[in-house]
Order: C-alpha cells, then structure tokens, then sequence
C-alpha cells in the first residue's frame, strides 16, 4: 500500500513540474514577443531620427493600460509654445479655486503687445479691446497666440506661481521661467529694461532685427543652452495624462481645456498630419525658429538649433483608448518642414502599433458588408427570377458595350465617310438585327438586373 502511494506521488509530482515548465515557457514565449514589438517600435523611431537628421524627445503613455513608448524622455527641451499648456492648466486651477473666472473681463492694450505667432494684437493695438477672460485662453490654445499668453501669464501672477503649480502637482522638470517675450528679447540681445516703455509690435520687431547678426547669434547659442522654460517629455506627457484623468482640474475646467485644444489650428501637419482624419486630437504646439531673412542667409546662423513641439492627447478608434504624446524635435535646417515631419510620423507609428492596419482594414470591411441588406432587401420581391438571371444580364451588358451605335459615331467622326463603309461593308446588317433582336427579347430581364 506504501509503495503504490509513493507511487502516485511521484507521478502527480512529475505532472505538476511539467505543468509549471510549460507555464515558464509561456511566459517566457510572451515576454519575447513583447519585447519584439518594442524593439521594433523603438527601432521605427530611431530610422526617423537618423533620415530627417533631427534630435527627438518622446514619451507616449497608454492611459488605459499604462504603457510608455520612450525615446530621450528624460533630456530637457525648450517648450516654446507648448508653454502654453502649464499656463493654461495654472490659470484655471485658479477658477476651480474661485480665485478668478472666465468671465472676468479685461481691457487690452499696446501693453500687451508680443511679437510673434498671434493676430489678438491687430484688434487692440488700434483701439482698446475689452474681452473675457475665456476668450484670452481660447486665443491662447487655439492660434497659439503670443499676446494672449502673456496675459493669462500675468493674470496668474507671473512665471514663478506656474512653477509652483506644477510642483504641486509632482512636476520638477516643467520650469516656466519668462514670459514670451522675454524669450523673445533674449534671443534677440535686447535689454529687459525694454519692458518697461511697452510699444507696438511693428516697432518690437524693428528693434529686434537691429541688433547685428554676429550679436544675435551669440545670444541664440546662449539661449539654446538655457535651461529655462524646458521640460522632459516624460513630464510633459504625465501632465497631459493628468489632465485626461481630471486629476490637474476639475471635470468643467478640464472640457473647457480639451475641448479648445481639440480646435487647435496651429501645427496640423504635426501630430495630426498623418492621422487618419476622424481621429480627434486635443493638442498643443511649439515653434522657435529664425524668421528673418537676413539672419537666414548669415552663415553663422546654420550652427544654431530651431525647436518645434506638439503635445496633445489621441483618441483611439474602436475605444482602444488614449495616447498621451509629447514630442519635442531640434535641428538646425532652417526649414520647419523635416522637424514637423518626424513628428506626423513618430505620431503614426505610435497609433499603428496599438491600432494594426489589419484592424483598420477589417473595420473597413464591416463597414461595407452593413450596407449591403439594404440592397438585398430591393430584391426580395423578383427573388427568383433574380438568381435565374443574375449572370445574363452582365455578360448582355458587355455584348451591348461592345457594340453600340455610338462606336460608329466616333469612327465616322474621326475618318472619312469612305472608312465608314469599308467598316459596315466587313460587319453585315444581319449582325445589327442580332443585337437589336437581344435588346428585344430581354426587356424584363435588363429591368430585372438594374433593380439588383
């Protein structure tokens, strides 16, 4: 009895390590091939780097399943208008508060005049303008508007309160330091003290390009080492998943945020650029780069970086969930367009690897397959003369395509009557009857195949 116990011991031993062999070997199988579809992710963004010969910074964060797709996610970029963004957030923490409001009224001048993206400034520059504060922000998010920004800037109480704020919120790489245009004036070798006698931005900008070109270069590359107003975008995309959580603002301020970002019409060849078109994006972008054309033909001016951005959250289709996705691009082409470009397509790899073309296509097809009842139910009523003459009619159709009076048409019109003879002359009348004897005896079934 001992030795038949001892028996069935060691054989349900043996089953159960085998068991957990194969379970090791699952696992082991699994990690494997996660590994490979990061690899090749990884590998997809490195290509795009290296061809369009940028620097790029990326975290993108699945929300739902908590994934994160990185590349030099803890390297610090300068922001530019994606600044924007931790303004936007301080500012209407502040309403949550009912510290202000988005009613608030404001009266805007010259004072509030800054060069750059933005067209708030052709209202008030001629004649004082009193606006809302909700209509500031939207100038804000939406045009990416320089003016505007300054304002909300200074309605929250200037850089250092933004700071704070995303200190509190665990954020100790989002460093909001100056204004726009104080960004602008150092970039610029311009003095500070400028701030105090505020003019025009026909003006500003006549001051900003007397500076000589070998000065400004130098503040550039200055400039372009700062670590001021840069953030990681490991930080940056934390900060978007908060705010789709509704843990930065309340739920009101936060569709208040998303839904004036999902308007953004700034950057559309960005993240959005080779999304399929019904995908929303709510996002934000950033641009700093060399306009004036002087300083673009200064030889000293291709050593220096030009920034572009775009922060912004995708809504996957099929609810597959939401991206978070911050990428800041640098290089020092003087055209925007290969920056922009990496960005469009570091977005669309990110959304085909958690949207497979094989589901899209699949989609496609459900799609189409939905229509067709409609038209099987039109057939219901000849359903059996319908499948008597369902091939008939096509190849019927053919023979008349073949051989329609028109085709006569185009050969009298291009040659000579004479050709017209030789051609009737080689086809006998007996073969007109023919087609003319079919069109007769099918009138019910031609009848038939178009109600198909």
């Amino acid at each position: 009895m001992e030795i038949k116990l001892s028996l069935q011991g060691a054989y349900s031993l043996s089953i159960t390590k085998r068991l957990f062999g194969l379970f090791f070997l699952m696992l082991a199988a699994f990690g494997s091939i996660a590994e490979g579809v990061d690899e090749e992710i990884n590998k997809k963004i490195r290509d795009i780097e290296k061809k369009n010969n940028v620097i790029i910074g990326l975290s993108a964060v699945h929300i739902e399943k908590n994934e994160v797709i990185s590349h030099n996610s803890q390297t610090p970029f300068f922001m530019a208008s994606t600044i924007k963004l931790p303004i936007a957030v301080a500012f209407l923490q502040r309403v949550d508060e009912k510290k202000d409001s988005l009613n608030r009224r404001v009266v805007l001048d010259t004072n509030n005049s800054v060069p750059g993206s933005g067209t708030l400034y052709h209202l008030f520059e001629k004649k004082r303008l009193t606006i809302s504060l909700k209509q500031v922000l939207n100038y804000m998010m939406k045009n990416s508007d320089n003016s505007a920004s300054d304002t909300i800037l200074h309605e929250v109480q200037g850089p250092v309160y933004v700071t704070k704020r995303m200190l509190a919120l665990g954020f100790k790489n989002i460093y909001v330091n100056r204004s726009i245009l104080e960004m602008l004036l150092d970039t610029n070798h311009i003095s500070h003290e400028y701030l105090k006698d505020r003019q025009p931005v026909f003006s500003l900008e006549k001051k900003f390009n007397s500076t000589p070109l070998p000065i400004k270069t130098m503040a550039w590359e200055r400039f372009q080492n700062d670590i001021r107003d840069t953030t990681t975008p490991d930080e940056m995309a934390r900060l978007l998943v908060k705010i789709h959580n509704k843990e930065a603002l309340s739920a009101e301020s936060t569709s208040v945020l998303l839904d004036i970002m999902e308007k953004c019409r700034s950057g559309r060849s960005r993240i959005k650029g080779l999304l399929p078109a019904n995908v929303k994006v709510a996002h934000k972008t950033g641009t700093w780069a060399i306009g004036e054309q002087n300083y673009l033909r200064y030889p000293g001016s291709k050593n220096l970086y030009r920034f572009a951005s775009d922060v912004g959250i995708i809504t996957l289709p099929q609810n597959k969930g939401h991206i978070a996705l911050a990428v800041y691009v640098k290089s020092k082409d003087a055209s925007d367009y290969r920056r922009a470009r990496s960005i469009a397509l570091i977005s669309r790899a990110i959304y085909d690897h958690y949207v497979p073309q094989s589901v899209v296509t699949h989609y496609k097809a459900k799609s189409i397959v939905q229509k067709k009842p409609q038209v099987a139910r039109k057939s219901l009523v000849h359903n059996r003369k319908t499948v008597a003459v369902r091939k008939k009619p096509e190849a019927h159709k053919a023979v008349l395509a073949q051989k329609k009076p028109i085709l006569h048409k185009q050969v009298s019109a291009k040659k000579k009557p004479i050709i017209h003879k030789q051609v009737s002359s080689k086809k006998k009348p007996i073969i007109h009857k023919k087609v003319i004897s079919i069109k007769k005896a099918m009138p019910k079934k031609k009848v038939i195949a178009q109600s198909n």
